[in-house]
């Protein structure tokens, strides 16, 4: 079983807090990934632990001292980080995730890469400059949005009325 919770930022603020994990313990979810949020979320996720709930976290922004106690904490930003590229957006340390997920599994290429559409997209709008990795990722998914196959971005370009699709 698989679910998604999106917080309101307008009534919930900015990333974790225990009125969603509440919401998912609730829900009897036993596992929470994190996107771009939780780097700074150590007693919110120390709370999710005393309900059940296990932590991985990914994220891009700046760690403080003290890192969460979690099944596993992604962030190309923190100070032990040994991969070569410490400006990916908070979709692209998901997407590095599913990636890796998926080599791990054994999955071809195309389970993964069809997402970098959306990578791309993400990336763009989180503001993060347009260089190394960041600009492979922005190249490729945008190659895929001219032909995307997601229902959701396809109705977004719809209605925009776009006719050229780039980074601006």
């Amino acid at each position: 079983e698989v679910s998604q919770y999106i917080p309101n930022r307008l009534n919930e603020g900015y990333g974790l807090n225990k009125k969603a994990i509440e919401k998912i313990a609730e829900e009897k979810y036993n596992i929470m990934i994190t996107v771009d949020c939780g780097i700074t979320s150590v007693e919110d996720i120390e709370y999710a632990k005393t309900l059940g709930i296990e932590t991985i976290v990914t994220d891009h922004h700046e760690p403080a001292d003290n890192i969460p106690d979690a099944v596993a904490v992604i962030d190309c930003k923190r100070k032990d980080n040994t991969y070569p590229f410490r400006e990916l957006a908070g979709v692209g340390v998901v997407f590095k995730l599913c990636q890796a997920i998926g080599m791990e599994l054994g999955l071809e290429e195309k389970e993964y890469l069809k997402y970098l559409d959306i990578v791309a997209l993400g990336t763009i709008s989180d503001i993060v400059p347009l260089v190394d990795e960041n600009r492979v990722i922005t190249k490729l998914g945008m190659m895929l949005v001219k032909n995307t196959r997601n229902y959701g971005l396809k109705a977004l370009l719809n209605i925009a009325g776009y006719s050229k699709i780039d980074s601006t």
